[in-house]
């Protein structure tokens, strides 16, 4: 369902929306910002999005299914024309990697959210970079930075060391974080200690957490994170 969903945008077939989402569907871009509800006015944000951006192109890389929830990671690239955060521009190539999070009901997508960072589209790609490979090299001490964070990140969570896993995290209200269980953003770091307090009641023995086939890509302030986890 999200694979068509993705799909008809790249086609821009308004048409296909009728029958991919619920009459009350909800559409949530976190970054834009954007909140639409029913076909109508996702249609109307899809017009917007392909008037600055008529080749844009989606792509999911990795799909996680759960009962009714699904979570992706993907590629967007599109020529773009219009307002950005450091003023407008006129055919600039942009490219960002992202996560979305779908609830489908009774066969069709009943709300949709996706997160990401508008600002990263739009910095100067590195150099031998390319705008449809977002996975370039980063500064290598950043990489060990974030490196060094996701090696401690299981040695406390298979302890249960709530202080340990939030000792990761910016203090107070800095955090803003992303889970695929309701309410799926966490604003604060009480509250995110929280969710994990609820996470951790769940095992009664050690947590074993891997990362496999990481890839680290950062610029300034902003990092992302590709790999498998599991969780055992």
């Amino acid at each position: 369902m999200l694979e068509a969903y993705v799909s008809a945008w790249n086609r821009h077939d308004f048409g296909a929306f009728d029958k991919l989402l619920a009459p009350d569907a909800i559409h949530e871009d976190i970054a834009w910002p954007f909140r639409g509800q029913g076909p109508a006015q996702i249609k109307d944000f899809m017009r917007v999005v392909i008037q600055g951006q008529p080749d844009l192109s989606w792509h999911l890389t990795t799909v996680v299914e759960t009962g009714p929830l699904v979570a992706a990671e993907w590629t967007w690239t599109s020529t773009y024309t219009g307002d950005t955060p450091s003023g407008p521009v006129v055919g600039k190539r942009i490219s960002a990697g992202g996560a979305s999070v779908a609830v489908i009901e009774n066969g069709r997508i009943k709300r949709f959210t996706d997160y990401y960072d508008m600002a990263s589209a739009f910095r100067e790609l590195p150099t031998g970079g390319s705008a449809t490979d977002p996975y370039t090299t980063t500064n290598n001490g950043d990489e060990a930075t974030i490196r060094a964070l996701y090696d401690r990140w299981p040695k406390v969570l298979e302890a249960h060391d709530i202080e340990g896993i939030m000792a990761n995290y910016a203090p107070g209200d800095a955090v803003v974080a992303y889970d695929v269980v309701a309410p799926l953003q966490y604003k604060g770091k009480d509250t995110y200690r929280k969710d994990y307090l609820e996470f951790l009641a769940q095992y009664d023995g050690p947590i074993q957490l891997e990362f496999r086939d990481m890839r680290v890509l950062s610029s300034g302030d902003v990092g992302f994170v590709h790999a498998l986890m599991t969780t055992t």
